[in-house]
């Protein structure tokens, strides 16, 4: 994978888990 779109991944998954909170 492409380390852009590994980092769009954690990035987004990092948002969704601070909005979850």
């Amino acid at each position: 994978l492409p380390l852009s779109l590994l980092r769009n991944l954690g990035y987004l998954g990092y948002t969704s888990g601070c909005f979850s909170l």
